[in-house]
């Protein structure tokens, strides 16, 4: 008798258990307004979803776990494989001059207006593009106060090789003149064949300011002169779901750089330091959009491995 109700009990409780799983996955869907073409794929995604569930209740409810994950639009992805971006081979890196005599503890280019809106593109997509448009615009409102949408197209177009660079990105809208607004060169039906000489450049620069390969105490001299695009590696299913707190991830890489992103401040919390870091995932990713990043641990992530910002 007690071996019957042993086995209902562990009947009902894994019964329970599964529709508990249900409740949460059509939450989840609905949350993130998900449909699936076939009943197979979302089969598919389905088992992703509770590998990633697993995997995150697990990371939270670890005790020594520094930083939070959560189950957002991205849950039923595995970690993308991306390419790795790659910049012309040929770097120069300049001394980056300051007239402080204490750098300030914290510093934040948001609340100055210098930032634009969070874009969202996905895992994949035009991510470099995007970053150095983010940065482009940060650059023309610190130097001339002006808030100007920029082609993203034009930048695809005329500076993109598929995942490389013709040569470093601002180096690149130099040589093209400078670049467009977003209205003035939209997205077109010729994708890919570089047009900028049918619209008049609105935003212009000289060239490129690169920091020193893995120098933390140079980036963050730059990021008080202008926000930074960064190329890092975020491959690692943490960053894919990250939520909130200093993300720490040893095991991510200094070399190995799949994604740009733009960096727009650090700080500190709690004794650990942090750069801000703006994400094109959109606002349900992270923090609104933002993630920080650890700072000053070994050039984790490769954050100053491929730093630029133009000039």
């Amino acid at each position: 008798m007690k071996l019957i109700l042993y086995f209902t009990a562990t009947f009902v409780s894994a019964s329970l258990a599964a529709i508990d799983l249900d409740g949460q996955w059509n939450q989840w869907k609905t949350n993130f307004n998900k449909y699936y073409s076939t009943s197979e794929d979302e089969d598919n995604k389905r088992v992703v979803w509770e590998m990633n569930l697993e995997y995150v209740n697990a990371h939270n409810n670890d005790v020594q776990s520094e930083f939070r994950l959560a189950m957002n639009e991205f849950a039923d992805q595995e970690p993308s494989t991306r390419p790795q971006i790659k910049t012309d081979s040929v770097r120069v890196y300049e001394d980056i001059e300051h007239n402080w005599t204490f750098l300030p503890a914290t510093f934040d280019w948001r609340t100055k207006g210098a930032i634009g809106p969070v874009k969202n593109q996905g895992q994949m997509g035009q991510v470099l593009p995007i970053a150095a448009i983010e940065t482009m615009e940060s650059y023309e409102f610190i130097k001339n106060g002006r808030s100007i949408p920029l082609s993203l197209q034009e930048v695809v177009d005329c500076c993109i090789h598929g995942s490389g660079l013709v040569t470093t990105v601002f180096n690149c809208i130099h040589n093209i003149g400078g670049l467009c607004s977003m209205a003035d060169y939209p997205t077109h039906s010729s994708a890919g064949q570089c047009r900028n000489t049918s619209c008049t450049p609105v935003v212009r620069n000289v060239g490129t300011m690169a920091v020193a390969e893995g120098n933390e105490d140079q980036l963050q001299i730059a990021v008080l002169h202008f926000p930074v695009m960064a190329v890092i590696d975020a491959s690692l299913p943490s960053f894919q779901l990250y939520r909130s707190g200093v993300y720490d991830a040893p095991k991510c890489s200094s070399t190995k750089l799949d994604h740009a992103v733009q960096i727009v401040g650090y700080g500190s919390e709690d004794g650990k330091d942090y750069w801000i870091v703006k994400n094109s995932w959109g606002v349900n990713w992270g923090m609104q959009g933002y993630i920080l990043m650890s700072r000053n641990k070994n050039n984790q992530c490769g954050i100053a491995s491929d730093a630029t910002y133009p000039v």
